[in-house]
């Protein structure tokens, strides 16, 4: 079986509520998912301003996931203007994907696609 529906998956950053979604619906036989995480900071330990401590997540966000970083070594946190995005443009342009999901818009680049 081919896959049917090619989705371009954009977010912030892997977080550990959307991964397991992420991972079931990439393991779909008509599903082909490529995710575009702006940033990686949240894959290694790091100071939440809001909790006041350093978060770390038990799980492997990525495993099983086809994905790419637009910002790698990220040292500080996702903000609506930070990172800037000069690929965003390119990937979408180059794309050989027939859908686009958009997850959420605290990010100017998820109000740019």
């Amino acid at each position: 079986m081919s896959k049917i529906y090619k989705i371009l998956w954009f977010a912030t950053h892997p977080t550990q509520y959307q991964s397991p979604l992420l991972k079931k619906l990439s393991s779909h036989p008509q599903l082909e998912i490529k995710v575009i995480f702006f940033s990686d900071f949240s894959i290694n330990p790091y100071f939440d301003k809001r909790f006041k401590q350093v978060l770390k997540w038990d799980i492997n966000m990525l495993d099983g996931l086809d994905y790419e970083f637009l910002r790698e070594n990220e040292k500080k946190e996702i903000s609506f203007l930070y990172p800037i995005l000069k690929k965003l443009k390119k990937i979408i342009k180059n794309s050989e994907f027939n859908y686009i999901f958009v997850q959420g818009w605290q990010h100017h680049g998820m109000v740019y696609i």
